[in-house]
């Protein structure tokens, strides 16, 4: 986890084929957002965020962010349901059965 500016944190990861993965946390007094990509390393870091205040929400912008398994870990561990465009969502639940709003 890089703390890339006072309320702003990124994870780094990699595809098996090299591809950087960049996922985001924003902190915010209403609730820390998660942009996640993939299946980054998020949750290898899940302690660290819960002491930065956990997640309240995760954002994603197109469905080709959406990862197999990491929407529902942090939702299993934080609660934090995804949200996505009203046009993504044929896409989006076709991938991952996190809870949405």
């Amino acid at each position: 986890m890089e703390n890339l500016f006072p309320d702003l944190y990124r994870f780094t990861g990699e595809t098996p084929d090299g591809v950087k993965l960049y996922t985001y946390l924003l902190i915010r007094e209403d609730g820390n957002l998660l942009l996640p990509t993939q299946d980054g390393p998020v949750s290898d870091h899940f302690d660290e965020i819960d002491a930065l205040g956990g997640v309240a929400a995760q954002y994603v912008t197109h469905n080709h962010d959406i990862g197999s398994t990491v929407h529902d870990a942090v939702h299993d561990r934080f609660g934090a349901k995804l949200h996505y465009r009203n046009a993504e969502h044929e896409a989006v639940s076709e991938k991952t059965k996190c809870p949405a709003e």
